[in-house]
């Protein structure tokens, strides 16, 4: 008798794809979240096999659990949050899992997802008890997300991830530390977060300009006023004249000249 040979991943990513079809057609809530408890339960005892068909039934169990999970939750009035914790939950095991076989595009997908998840649960609760731990399990996700897409070379997925999990940063920075939040947006305005060369470019361009208006208010000729403050933006005093403004600028000057010596650092050694 010839052996039935295994499923491809193709296969079973479309297997799974039509029976979460079914089950949204034929299910009320409740009958989605038994049938993802269920798929957990099954996941969870398929976990510690070292066979290659269970690696990949297990990780797409828990996708699985995890889209009826959220599905039930939104088919409920005003998204229960204990729902869209547990999809969370259930797509980042689905991450892992598929990560384990690397599958890391489906991985990516499954780690975006559970962010997510996450983050809506983190807009409703909205300064309830458990909304910082929203926050850092939003933030966990999209930067595992970010990780696998870069290894397959998904760049702009990857960057999409960076920027998410930045932005959760800076918001959470503004409810437990409003001066370090200020800073941080000042980092991502001024350079987008260590990745954008253009906004760099445009914040050293108008710091030689805002400061060569300052010079040229206080007495200076045009062209001595930009010449001064270019001269300073690079960290070099072309004129004796000095004070709190040169101060300043050379201040800015090495925080800006440290910001883009940072993104090339970031270019150079990838994220």
């Amino acid at each position: 008798m010839e052996k039935t040979p295994a499923p491809t991943p193709a296969a079973l990513d479309q297997e799974y794809q039509k029976e979460f079809t079914r089950l949204c057609e034929a299910s009320t809530p409740e009958g989605l979240l038994n049938a993802a408890s269920r798929l957990r339960s099954d996941a969870d005892g398929l976990f510690m096999k070292d066979d290659l068909v269970s690696r990949y039934h297990t990780a797409f169990k828990y996708r699985l659990a995890a889209e009826l999970t959220e599905r039930a939750a939104g088919l409920l009035k005003d998204e229960n949050l204990d729902l869209l914790n547990s999809a969370g939950d259930l797509y980042h095991f689905a991450g892992h899992a598929f990560r384990r076989i690397e599958e890391f595009r489906w991985a990516g997908d499954a780690y975006a997802k559970s962010g997510e998840c996450f983050m809506r649960e983190m807009l409703k609760l909205n300064g309830r008890k458990m909304f910082i731990d929203s926050y850092e399990k939003s933030i966990r996700a999209y930067r595992r997300a970010k990780v696998v897409y870069t290894e397959v070379g998904d760049y702009s997925q990857a960057g999409r991830m960076f920027f998410l999990e930045q932005g959760l940063i800076q918001k959470k920075l503004s409810r437990t530390n409003p001066i370090e939040a200020a800073l941080f947006m000042a980092w991502g305005i001024m350079s987008g977060y260590g990745e954008s060369i253009r906004r760099w470019f445009v914040g050293y361009i108008l710091g030689v300009a805002l400061f060569g208006m300052i010079y040229l208010h206080g007495g200076m000729g045009v062209l001595q006023a930009f010449y001064v403050s270019f001269g300073r933006s690079l960290l070099m005093n072309t004129t004796s004249l000095g004070g709190p403004i040169m101060l300043l600028q050379f201040a800015y000057s090495y925080f800006n000249l440290g910001l883009g010596l940072t993104i090339i650092v970031r270019r150079m050694i990838g994220r």
